[in-house]
């Protein structure tokens, strides 16, 4: 068995695969999934040693599958959720890999909770095979999850019988079954106005995509009904930098991060919610933030959004973060500081930005929108 450790250091955190005497690297997957990118499969980065290599993922901002499953399902996130695995295997399938291959461990399977979009860990072994079936993997989602107890359970029975049809279960089936949860729960979406520019834009938003407002008290009808496992405050994690554990807490390296103890979840991550992105003034390349902790730099094996042109900006420059319902910069103690709207911020103090900000990175300029 390979060893497996995760560890916490300097605000990320790593999961490191160590392979086994005579294990080889599969360059060719190697090469699709960090040169070219595999929908769902997490990047990494390989060490060479004497007699062997490392892989290591960075998953810091990510939710464990464990985790995330703690909380309530309702119809609706279950049938996202299925959604997102069926998605990472057709990629799978469609580059050739091994199915065989993916870490179907929960504790190691993430959940991205800006997006609720699952990725996977997948180990570009020669030889190597996961014990876990997907069979297995997909009835477990039963076992180690809870579902709401204000909606009718005859999906989940619907779900158990499919996979327990015979000794392979219809993948079409499985399939068409997700395809007819989703059109039972598509409703009309209702819309509000902004308050201050009358933008129309969903009731579930927090801000307004057009010009940032806030949109304080705006909830869909729906909201009593519907449990989203992202408003789930995370636990206090152990102190100290570095160390190595076995066991996730509800948000990866959120806390180190951030610099505080509270949960960069909150209520604005719900269905239909608006999700930020900045503007690249120098390509006019649309950056999507998809994660409660976003790192920009220059290094790739660090950051979410690697700045491969420009020397001026550091290898891990600066995090926009997600919290309490707005949105921060932080400058990382970059060797060119962060500027906001012609202003300079203090490294490693959380500054608001709202959407149209204006950001300097060195001198890399961003512009910071919110949208639905």
């Amino acid at each position: 068995m390979n060893k497996i450790r995760l560890v916490k250091k300097a605000g990320t955190v790593q999961l490191i695969v160590k392979s086994q005497k005579g294990q080889q690297l599969d360059e060719r997957e190697d090469y699709k999934i960090n040169k070219e990118g595999v929908p769902g499969l997490l990047y990494f980065t390989v060490r060479q040693k004497r007699s062997s290599f490392l892989l290591h993922y960075n998953l810091t901002g990510f939710l464990s599958l464990r985790e995330y499953l703690k909380n309530p399902l309702c119809r609706e996130t279950f049938f996202r959720m299925l959604q997102h695995i069926f998605d990472v295997l057709k990629a799978v399938q469609k580059m050739s890999f091994r199915q065989q291959k993916l870490f179907l461990d929960f504790d190691y399977v993430m959940v991205n909770p800006a997006t609720q979009k699952l990725h996977f860990v997948y180990l570009p072994i020669q030889g190597f095979e996961w014990g876990t079936t997907l069979r297995d993997f997909l009835l477990n989602v039963i076992q180690v999850g809870t579902f709401a107890a204000d909606e009718e359970r005859g999906y989940v029975k619907k779900y158990i019988s499919i996979l327990n049809s015979g000794i392979n279960f219809s993948v079409f089936e499985l399939e068409q079954y997700i395809s007819s949860l989703k059109q039972e729960d598509r409703q009309e979406e209702q819309k509000v106005k902004c308050p201050r520019c009358y933008t129309e834009t969903s009731s579930w938003a927090s801000f307004c995509p057009a010009c940032g407002a806030v949109l304080s008290g705006r909830k869909g009808e729906k909201e009593s009904k519907l449990y989203s496992p992202l408003e789930e405050k995370s636990r206090q994690r152990d102190g100290g930098g570095g160390g190595v554990t076995q066991n996730f807490t509800t948000v990866l390296g959120a806390e180190e991060i951030s610099g505080s103890g509270t949960s960069v979840l909150n209520q604005r991550l719900r269905k239909n919610e608006i999700y930020p992105y900045l503007l690249r003034k120098k390509n006019r390349e649309k950056i999507q933030i998809n994660r409660a902790a976003f790192r920009i730099g220059t290094e790739r094996a660090g950051c979410d959004y690697t700045v491969e042109d420009n020397s001026a900006v550091s290898r891990s420059h600066a995090d926009i973060l997600a919290k309490d319902g707005k949105y921060y910069v932080m400058d990382l103690n970059s060797t060119n500081r962060t500027y906001l709207d012609g202003n300079e911020i203090e490294p490693g103090q959380e500054t608001e930005i709202v959407s149209g900000s204006q950001l300097c990175l060195g001198d890399e300029e961003f512009i910071f929108y919110v949208q639905a």
